[in-house]
């Protein structure tokens, strides 16, 4: 039976970035052992996107605890910071129009970006690109699908 779980990655801290020392993501289990796929758009974890698959070992309490990356879903993940005078709604909004999922994080001004193909990552670069070359945000790959 598949069930979601939550996986618990720890983060490197450097200058006080991440904010966080670690990020739980939903993940849902497979027929394999140990072996889960990612529901959810990482803010911080690097090298890993919604649909990735991932090991996890039983850890602490009811959270598991991240091990390895296996194998890519074919998503990628952009984080979007608003620095500008642009809301966050209307970012949102824009992003969402290209065929992305967003999330909204607890952070001020943090948006994770779920994109489910190579061929959508050109575009939302290029608009990305735009609003950055305008002082409205500063983004950054958190993983890039082959």
């Amino acid at each position: 039976m598949n069930e979601h779980v939550r996986i618990h990655f720890p983060l490197d801290v450097i200058d006080n970035w991440p904010p966080v020392s670690a990020e739980n993501l939903w993940a849902i289990s497979t027929d394999i052992a140990e072996e889960f796929v990612i529901d959810s758009i990482p803010f911080f974890v690097k090298g890993v996107a919604a649909a990735d698959t991932v090991q996890a070992l039983a850890g602490d309490g009811e959270t598991l605890t991240f091990k390895r990356f296996l194998k890519s879903g074919g998503h990628s993940t952009v984080r979007v910071f608003i620095t500008g005078h642009i809301s966050v709604e209307v970012c949102r909004s824009e992003i969402i129009g290209l065929g992305c999922a967003v999330e909204i994080g607890g952070f001020a001004k943090l948006l994770a970006v779920d994109v489910p193909n190579v061929a959508l990552l050109s575009d939302l670069r290029g608009r990305l690109d735009d609003l950055e070359s305008r002082s409205l945000i500063d983004y950054e790959e958190g993983k890039v699908a082959n």
